[in-house]
């Protein structure tokens, strides 16, 4: 359980320390040094959403390390101060309120669920501490609220992507299963949306709890409806267990998985990469590694680099909003004020998922620049081509 009380504080310098716990001070954490540059993290590092999650987490790592190695925020060391939201709004929520109540902290990145992150946006105008954060929920973003920026293409992007590709491949009758969060939920609103308008029918449309663990009535009910595809929006556990019940019950229409399922801990489960060849993607530039090529490509080496080893589609995500921070810091003087207006103005910044821009009208970073249609081979994406 979580005690906020307590914090997880990671030192990102030549290498990590393990995770301890220092308490909270009243007017700021104990032990602060002047040499230190903190930044709070509110992330999901337990509970169904922490697969995906602990990977941004270790992108954020990467880049404080690499951050540090440059000699820092004008000299000063970056310290990552990890909060676990648990995957749930509440410890989300509570954890944006504590931080923000610490005046030594200027901004604070998030990497969770949309309930979450929804959470904190709600409470962004009253305690204007700036955010950056993971997620693709539309709602993080529209209508955008002044403290509240997000890195990645709204899901309606990568959903109206896919949709685009069936039409251009003849996939015309879809099935989907997705989860009954805020994500899954705004998936079925913008497929009732494109679908006619591109001339598709939706022949089903089965959803899940994310507690749940067995998939079989709504996979036959999926078999029953024969499409010509299957869309899944289910990320950590349930997303797994999801696959596997696919394959054993021996359906062979081609599967669609929404990217932040496809993480580590996924393929660790089925068995390694291999065993989803063929499994379909909307995604982002970074999954392709540094075959993308050009800024993306350039990039995702400076994070394996960071890493020490092969990374994935989360690391990129932290490691972006890496990017963002470092170059808004730089733009400002230091203060929340100033770094919600420099965040304001950023054009054309190269990430690895794609250039990055904000402005007052404008708080997804990313756009449909940095996406592709990717499916598996041999264990590693390339863009799909039917």
């Amino acid at each position: 359980m979580t005690d906020w009380t307590r914090r997880h504080v990671v030192k990102a310098s030549g290498g990590f320390l393990g995770a301890s716990l220092l308490p909270f001070g009243l007017g700021g954490p104990v032990f602060a040094q002047q040499k230190e540059f903190r930044i709070p993290v509110i992330a999901s590092m337990t509970g169904p959403a922490s697969p995906f999650f602990k990977e941004y987490v270790e992108g954020f790592k990467a880049y404080a390390k690499a951050w540090n190695e440059r000699g820092g925020y004008k000299g000063r060391q970056i310290v990552l101060d990890i909060i676990d939201d648990e995957s749930a709004a509440v410890p989300a929520a509570n954890g944006y309120r504590k931080v923000a109540g610490d005046q030594n902290n200027t901004l604070v990145w998030v990497a969770g669920p949309g309930a979450g992150g929804l959470a904190i946006k709600a409470m962004a105008p009253e305690l204007k501490l700036p955010i950056v954060s993971g997620g693709a929920t539309d709602g993080l973003t529209e209508p955008p609220e002044p403290y509240f920026f997000k890195i990645a293409p709204v899901n309606r992007d990568y959903l109206t992507m896919y949709l685009e590709w069936c039409k251009a491949h003849g996939k015309k009758r879809l099935a989907f299963i997705v989860g009954n969060d805020t994500y899954g939920q705004g998936e079925v609103k913008t497929a009732k949306e494109v679908c006619p308008q591109l001339g598709l029918d939706i022949v089903a449309m089965e959803t899940f709890s994310q507690t749940d663990t067995n998939f079989s009535s709504q996979l036959v009910r999926i078999r029953s409806a024969n499409p010509d595809i299957v869309y899944a929006a289910g990320t950590g556990s349930p997303g797994i267990l999801l696959y596997k019940q696919y394959r054993q019950l021996g359906l062979k229409y081609p599967i669609c998985f929404m990217l932040a399922a496809l993480t580590a801990s996924f393929f660790n489960a089925i068995g390694g990469e291999k065993e989803a060849d063929g499994v379909l993607t909307p995604g982002l530039l970074g999954m392709m590694g540094a075959n993308a090529g050009g800024d993306s490509g350039r990039l995702y080496g400076d994070m394996e680099k960071a890493l020490g080893r092969t990374g994935n589609l989360a690391n990129a995500l932290g490691w972006d909003i890496g990017i963002v921070t470092e170059y808004a810091l730089g733009k400002s003087d230091g203060t929340r004020e100033s770094i919600r207006a420099a965040l304001d103005n950023v054009t054309d910044l190269p990430g690895i998922d794609g250039p990055i821009t904000f402005n007052p009208k404008l708080h997804a970073g990313q756009d449909k620049r940095g996406l592709a249609m990717l499916k598996l081979q041999g264990g590693k994406f390339v863009r799909a081509d039917g």
